[in-house]
């Protein structure tokens, strides 16, 4: 019987991740259409984004989360580039994301908190995490005096140096594919294939 079982088990995830898993590559024609409207540092930004996630999502979400990253980002005066490494942290791009903890979303905001920021929308929403999580970080930067390490620590519940590092990291890692791309123009790269 434990042999049936653990047959079915394997057969089962197999299947699954054959039939269901998610394609790792857009097709060209893809991101043409669905990056069009994208800067190249942005196409980079959802290539990185969609080898990221732990997510299937489609290529006109990952733009969608692009876009709105960099405009949200832009009317924080925060750095799109640590955002993007913050999101990488908090929920490795999993819009849907919910914590043990109870924090939702991309930024992983923790409703009972940001009451107020929130207004009854979902947070499961790109565009409501981003805004509040970016508004919520922005509150941190300012209240630590332009102090990310501080700032971080207030956003992460007491992450402190360790969170701080991963966050960065994070964002250095999308800064080398930034640079890898923008820079080499290798044809075998991904990131600005669709131009």
């Amino acid at each position: 019987m434990k042999i049936i079982k653990l047959i079915s088990c394997i057969f089962f995830l197999v299947f699954t991740t054959s039939v269901f898993s998610c394609p790792r590559d857009f097709s060209q024609a893809t991101k043409l259409v669905m990056w069009q409207n994208l800067s190249d540092e942005q196409k980079v930004a959802a290539q990185w984004i969609h080898d990221q996630s732990i997510v299937c999502m489609r290529a006109d979400q990952v733009a969608k989360l692009v876009a709105v990253a960099y405009t949200q980002a832009n009317e924080q005066s925060l750095d799109p580039h640590l955002m993007l490494g913050l999101m990488r942290v908090e929920s490795e791009f999993n819009p849907k994301a919910v914590s043990p903890a109870k924090a939702v979303g991309l930024t992983q905001v923790i409703a009972k908190w940001h009451r107020g920021r929130i207004n009854n929308r979902n947070l499961q929403d790109m565009s409501v995490s981003m805004e509040v999580g970016f508004g919520v970080y922005r509150e941190y930067l300012d209240k630590s005096k332009g102090n990310h390490l501080r700032a971080m620590n207030m956003y992460s519940g007491g992450g402190g140096i360790s969170y701080y590092r991963r966050v960065v990291a994070a964002k250095k890692q999308f800064q080398k594919a930034l640079i890898y791309a923008l820079f080499t123009k290798d044809p075998k790269s991904d990131y600005l294939a669709s131009n």
